[in-house]
């Protein structure tokens, strides 16, 4: 009989806010599309925190807002325009693609070039290679080709990487892997062409001389000054010197994210904070990095949340999900937004083949119903001499009295109707 009593932890829920898809919070706002008219695409708006539409779905492009605009297109434009939060137009021209504004400035697309613009319109750099989409860290990649081959009737390009600052002034021409990563915190690291690896400043200069790593280090970035470099064997992490900060080793390590790092020990995932002790146990199978506050932890492929202190906001029941701000996570194969401050605790008293469900929206009104109820569940000769209604009923009246309780329909609901499957015994 020690299953009559349960108690499951899972986080409240919205539904139905009928949006194809939801996006990460940026600036206070998130990317959101339905079906258009014909359902052939996407229309694009946004909502604020609130989950409240704050720009309606007008959009056949956009991007999330960044330095307070967002470029987007009208399906019936070929050209793109830069909206404000309010929906006004601040900047438009003849661009055939615009991507968000970084470290004030945003490449757009006019007349097949790329070029770069301020928020004020107006074209400040017109770049000789290639380049990415941002500037990062007030640097940005540039690419010249290399070598063109054909596999299997197709094309594949191999490009040489360099550097340009935000005056258009290259720093470092193509000359690495492009492997090599973007700035961050000053640093970038690069793979030469003999397969020599290192961090690089803002002058070019080589910085860091790292060993052969055991993958390859595409996002490799200094974050909260430090580095985790993977080796054949072991993770570790360096100061922007170069030196190794922690005497430990780790299975393997990702890179810090307020205040707190991922890392594998006995082939479990858990966080180190910045002195290298292990605050978070390494418990799970997988993790994400924290973002606002809170993290993905998952064991046998279901997911919860943790806070910083490695709490468990639920248990763990949940599918592949995104955390869009510090209180939404977004289930987006379920279409389900939950909500990380509203955690609810159910109490199950299992009766006959029936099972009654009563929710709590704190754990100790939760774990107080059951210390109270146990006996009368538990032990047959108070429940032949008590009756349910004058035994329960104090409790989920006292719940209510401390706020513990959530759906109160249950004084009515669960008296009258729990009661005749008490009387006719529990399932042995």
């Amino acid at each position: 009989m020690k299953d009559l009593i349960e108690k499951k932890i899972y986080l409240g829920e919205l539904r139905n806010l009928n949006y194809n898809t939801i996006g990460e919070f940026k600036e206070n706002l998130a990317l959101v599309s339905i079906n258009k008219h014909d359902l052939s695409d996407n229309l694009y708006g946004f909502i604020d925190e609130n989950l409240n539409e704050k720009i309606k779905p007008e959009y056949i492009e956009a991007t999330s807002f960044s330095e307070g605009l967002s470029a987007v297109r009208k399906e019936n434009s070929k050209e793109f325009i830069y909206i404000d939060k309010n929906n006004k137009v601040i900047l438009s021209g003849n661009y055939e693609k615009a991507y968000p504004f970084k470290d004030g400035l945003a490449k757009v697309i006019i007349n097949k070039k790329e070029v770069f613009i301020n928020k004020d319109g107006e074209i400040v750099i017109k770049p000789k290679y290639k380049t990415d989409n941002e500037f990062r860290d007030g640097m940005i990649r540039i690419y010249k080709l290399k070598s063109v081959f054909d596999i299997n009737k197709g094309r594949q390009f191999h490009y040489l990487v360099g550097y340009m600052n935000k005056n258009g002034e290259v720093v470092v021409k193509p000359k690495y892997l492009n492997t090599s990563g973007e700035f961050c915190e000053g640093l970038a690291y690069v793979k030469s062409s003999k397969n020599k690896e290192y961090f690089i400043d803002k002058n070019g200069d080589e910085v860091i001389k790292q060993k052969r790593s055991k993958r390859n280090l595409y996002n490799l970035q200094f974050k909260e000054g430090l580095a985790v470099i993977n080796n054949t064997s072991k993770s570790y992490y360096i100061d922007k010197t170069g030196k190794k900060v922690f005497e430990k080793d780790f299975d393997d390590a990702d890179i810090f994210s307020e205040g707190l790092a991922p890392v594998k020990v006995n082939n479990k995932w858990g966080f180190i904070n910045k002195s290298g002790i292990l605050v978070i146990d390494a418990k799970y199978d997988s993790v994400s990095k924290f973002k606002l506050g809170h993290a993905i932890v998952s064991i046998r492929g279901k997911n919860t949340f943790i806070d910083k202190t490695g709490k468990e906001l639920s248990d763990f029941i949940y599918s592949s999900a995104i955390i869009l701000n510090d209180r939404y996570v977004y289930l987006y194969t379920k279409d389900i937004i939950l909500d990380l401050k509203n955690t609810i605790y159910e109490v199950s008293i299992r009766v006959n083949d029936n099972i009654k469900k009563m929710t709590f929206n704190s754990e100790k009104g939760a774990d107080d119903f059951i210390d109270n109820i146990k006996d009368y569940v538990y032990n047959e000769t108070i429940r032949k001499n008590e009756e349910i209604n004058n035994y329960v009923l104090p409790l989920i009246k006292k719940a209510r009295k401390d706020e513990y309780l959530i759906n109160k329909r249950y004084e009515d609901d669960m008296i009258n109707k729990i009661n005749d499957y008490y009387k006719k015994g529990f399932r042995k």
